[in-house]
């Protein structure tokens, strides 16, 4: 359930950037395939090695934690965004902090 509800308001925040990168003429970024390719054959080993509900919520814990470290250091370097876009890294860093929160009471 809270992970459903974590991945519902995900998505509003993702068309709330879709729509502001539409409006401010700029096209979205997508991972680099090689990189996604990595990413999930790790995500793969992990399981295979434990696939435990405590396991998983540590590896989704730690997928948060670097989510939102990666929008601090973004939000930091990118002295110029406009506020909406700042507005909006802020309430994902906000959702990440309590995915984080709810992540830790399974470890």
């Amino acid at each position: 359930e809270k992970i459903e509800d974590c991945c519902k308001r995900h998505s509003a925040l993702g068309e709330r950037c879709h729509t502001l990168l539409s409006r401010l003429g700029k096209s979205e970024c997508d991972p680099p395939a090689l990189g996604m390719a990595l990413s999930r054959a790790g995500t793969e080993l992990k399981l295979t090695a434990d696939g435990s509900d405590r396991h998983i919520a540590e590896m989704m814990a730690d997928g948060a934690n670097t989510g939102m470290k990666s929008l601090a250091r973004h939000l930091n370097d990118c002295r110029d965004a406009t506020p909406e876009s700042r507005v909006l890294a802020y309430e994902l860093i906000r959702e990440e902090q309590g995915f984080y929160s709810d992540m830790l009471k399974f470890l």
